[in-house]
C-alpha cells in the first residue's frame, strides 16, 4: 500500500476503494450515454414519465407502448426539464443546451444503478466480509449486461433494484425482527411496486423464503400475532405508497369500470359481487399489470421469437416459447470468468452446507435466482432478450463472492486462479467498449456471427440509428436493407437479418443469411455484407 493511503484514517482505507470502483462505474456508464441513440423503448419511458407530472397516467392512448411504464420514469424526466427552466431564464445556456436533450435523463439511472452497487456491495460485505464486497462490487462494475442498461431510460436497473433492496430488507427483518426492519422490508415490497410489474414476483419469492427458513428450523421468534401485524404493515404500506405513486389516479375506481384485456381480469369482472367492489389502488397501475398480461400471453407486442437459428411465429393461442432460452442467453451472455467463479461458488457453499445456516443467509440469494431461471423458461412467453433476467443478477453476483471470505486463508495458487479470472472478466467486458448491449462472451468468438444464437434487444435495441446514419451518409454506394436481392455492398440490422420483424416478411433476407457471411458491422448490431456480381441473382 502506498505511503499516502497509508497515513489515511482507516475509515478512509477502507473507502477509497468502493469510491474508485463506483467511479469507474460512473464513467464507463457516461461513456455508454454519449454513444448510444435513443433506444425503441427510452421514448415511451419518457413521454409517460412526462405525462406523470401533468397528470396523464392512463395507459389506453397509447395501450401497446405504455404497458410497463411506471411512475419512476418521471425522475428521467427531470435533467431535461431543468435543462427547459435554464434556457427560458436564460442561464448557463452551454449547461442548458446539454440538458434540454432527452438522454441527460439517463444520468439518474446511471444513479440508481450506483445505488445497487452499494447494495450489492453492503450485502456481500455482511455475509462474507470486506474482501468478498469489494470483488463483488467488482463483479457488479464489469457485469456488461448491467452496464447495458444502466445509461438508459427504461425501468430495467430500477426494477433490478426495486426487487433486491425488499429481499434485503426481508433478510435483515428475518435476522432482527424489529419494528425498523418491518417498516422498511413493508415499504420497499410496496415501492418496488412502481418500478416494474416483474417487481409482482416479490409475492412469490418472499413466502418461498420464508416457508424453506420455517421447515428447516422453525424460527422460534415467530409468533401468529406479530404475522398478523407485519401482515396489516404490508397492506398500509402498499395502500399509501401505490396510490401516492400514482398520485391517487383514479383510486377506488369498481372493477366494473376497467377496460380489462386479459382473460383472468375479465373473468373477475362477471362475478357480481366483486365487480362492484372499489378497488384500493389507482387505475393505471392496475390496467398496466392487465396490459402486461395480455401482452404477454398473447404476443401483441412481441416479435417472432428467435433461438440458434429457429425462428418461431406465434399460434393461434400466442408465442411459442423455447424453455432453454434464458440458459442460452445467459451462457453466450454473461462473461466465461463470472459463470466459472459461480460453479466455484456453489461448489464452496456445498462443500460447507453443514457448517454454514444456508436457510436463514444463502436463501434470500438463492431462492430469487433459481425463481428467476425457472419461471422465465417455463411461464414466461416474452423472450426478446437477456435483460428480463437481470432482476437475479445482484443475488448471483453476491453468490459469486462467497468464497472471497476465506481470502486470507487461501493459497497462493487458489488467489492467482482468482486474480486470473477477475482479469479475464474485465478484458473480455471492455473489449466491448463502449457496446455493451451486443455483448457476447468468448464462445462466440467471431462477433459477427452473433445473430445466430440469438437476436433481439440481446443484439440491437435501437442504439446504434446515429452511427447507421452517419456510415450510410459517408458511403453513398452502401444499399441499406434493401427490399430485393442485389450484388454489391448491403447493410442489414441483425433483426431484419434474421425475420423477428412482425412488420417485415421473414423470408425478405433469407437469401442473404443462408448465402453469405457478412464481411463487417457497425458496432455489431448491424451486418455488412458483400455479395458478388449476379450472385444475387442465383
Amino acid at each position: 500500500m502506498p505511503d499516502r493511503l497509508r497515513s489515511l484514517p482507516p475509515r478512509w482505507r477502507a473507502v477509497w476503494p468502493v469510491a474508485a470502483l463506483l467511479l469507474l462505474a460512473f464513467l464507463i456508464d457516461a461513456w455508454t450515454i454519449r454513444t448510444n441513440s435513443v433506444t425503441f423503448d427510452e421514448l415511451a419511458h419518457f413521454r409517460y414519465g412526462r405525462q406523470f407530472f401533468s397528470r396523464q397516467l392512463d395507459r389506453s392512448r397509447e395501450p401497446l407502448r405504455m404497458d410497463s411504464k411506471m411512475p419512476v420514469s418521471a425522475m428521467n424526466v427531470l435533467p431535461p426539464a431543468a435543462g427547459g427552466v435554464l434556457q427560458k431564464a436564460g442561464v448557463a445556456p452551454g449547461l442548458a443546451e446539454r440538458l434540454v436533450d432527452v438522454r441527460s435523463g439517463r444520468y439518474v439511472t446511471v444513479v440508481f444503478a450506483l445505488l445497487l452497487g452499494l447494495l450489492i456491495y453492503r450485502w456481500a460485505g455482511e455475509l462474507y466480509g470486506r474482501t468478498a464486497a469489494l470483488f463483488a462490487l467488482a463483479f457488479f462494475v464489469f457485469s456488461p449486461n448491467l452496464i447495458a442498461h444502466s445509461g438508459l431510460i427504461t425501468t430495467e436497473i430500477y426494477s433490478t433494484l426495486a426487487i433486491a433492496a425488499p429481499v434485503y430488507a426481508f433478510w435483515k427483518f428475518a435476522a432482527r425482527p424489529n419494528r425498523a426492519w418491518a417498516v422498511l422490508s413493508a415499504c420497499s415490497l410496496a415501492a418496488a411496486q412502481l418500478a416494474k410489474v416483474t417487481s409482482l414476483y416479490l409475492y412469490l419469492i418472499l413466502p418461498l423464503i420464508f416457508g424453506i427458513r420455517w421447515l428447516s428450523r422453525r424460527p422460534a421468534s415467530v409468533r401468529p400475532k406479530a404475522v398478523w401485524q407485519y401482515l396489516l404493515l404490508l397492506a398500509a404500506a402498499h395502500l399509501v405508497i401505490i396510490n401516492a405513486g400514482f398520485l391517487f389516479y383514479r383510486s377506488f375506481t369498481p372493477l366494473s369500470q376497467y377496460e380489462f384485456s386479459s382473460p383472468s381480469l375479465r373473468a373477475l369482472q362477471r362475478i357480481p359481487l366483486v365487480r362492484d367492489i372499489p378497488v384500493p389502488l389507482p387505475y393505471p397501475y392496475l390496467e398496466g399489470i392487465d396490459l402486461c398480461r395480455h401482452h404477454e400471453q398473447t404476443g401483441v407486442n412481441i416479435g417472432r421469437l428467435y433461438l440458434l437459428g429457429e425462428l418461431r411465429d406465434h399460434g393461434d393461442d400466442g408465442p411459442r416459447p423455447f424453455p432453454s432460452y434464458f440458459l442460452v442467453a445467459y451462457l453466450v451472455k454473461e462473461p466465461i470468468a463470472l459463470q466459472v467463479l459461480l460453479l466455484l461458488s456453489l461448489a464452496h457453499l456445498w462443500r460447507r452446507r453443514r457448517e454454514r445456516d444456508i436457510a436463514n443467509r444463502e436463501a434470500f440469494l438463492l431462492v430469487p435466482s433459481v425463481f428467476f431461471f425457472v419461471y422465465l423458461s417455463f411461464f414466461f412467453n416474452a423472450q426478446i432478450g437477456i435483460r428480463y433476467l437481470l432482476p437475479a443478477y445482484p443475488f448471483l453476483l453476491i453468490i459469486t463472492a462467497a468464497p472471497f471470505a476465506r481470502w486470507a486463508r487461501m493459497g497462493r495458487a487458489a488467489k492467482g486462479a482468482s486474480l486470473a479470472l477477475t482479469a479475464w472478466l474485465v478484458v473480455s467486458t471492455l473489449s466491448w467498449f463502449p457496446h455493451f448491449i451486443p455483448y457476447f462472451n468468448e464462445l462466440v468468438w467471431d462477433r459477427k456471427q452473433a445473430y445466430r444464437i440469438l437476436a433481439d434487444s440481446n443484439i440491437n435495441w435501437g442504439q446504434d440509428r446515429d452511427a447507421v446514419a452517419r456510415y450510410a451518409a459517408a458511403h453513398p454506394d452502401i444499399s441499406v436493407e434493401p427490399e430485393t436481392p442485389r450484388s454489391g455492398w448491403i447493410l442489414v440490422d441483425v433483426n431484419s437479418l434474421v425475420g423477428i420483424l412482425h412488420r417485415q416478411d421473414p423470408e425478405r433476407y433469407r437469401w442473404l443469411r443462408e448465402n453469405h457471411k457478412p464481411a463487417g458491422h457497425i458496432n455489431y448490431s448491424h451486418l455488412l455484407f458483400h455479395v458478388p456480381a449476379n450472385a444475387a441473382g442465383r
